[in-house]
């Protein structure tokens, strides 16, 4: 099933609502889909752009389709471990709906 066109379209607007204004120049929220899987990430800016310009990046979320007949979806966040996830206790069938109340729970 992967993600629809329509699903795509919320997240990219609630990826740049994340954001707003001057703090885009330091500060960028977006997402990746690889096959079933959607990962929220933050990405900042170098502390110190003289010593390199390269962007860090941290994982936020990540939501797994769990059931594609339903198109119910499993939000996740980063484990204590580097690479490994946690479930985050939700799960919905509107990913948008459900990264915002993912995030709103681990803040």
């Amino acid at each position: 099933m992967g993600l629809a066109e329509e699903a795509r379209r919320r997240l990219s607007q609630w990826c740049a609502a994340q954001v707003t204004g001057e703090e885009r120049r330091r500060r960028q929220v977006g997402y990746t889909v690889q096959g079933d899987t959607v990962t929220i990430t933050e990405r900042r800016a170098p502390r110190y752009p003289e010593l390199g310009t390269a962007w860090a990046s941290r994982p936020l979320l990540r939501l797994r389709l769990e059931d594609p007949t339903t198109g119910r979806w499993v939000a996740y966040r980063p484990g204590d471990d580097k690479g490994t996830w946690v479930p985050a206790g939700r799960s919905g069938d509107d990913v948008v709906e459900l990264l915002s109340d993912a995030l709103a729970a681990h803040r």
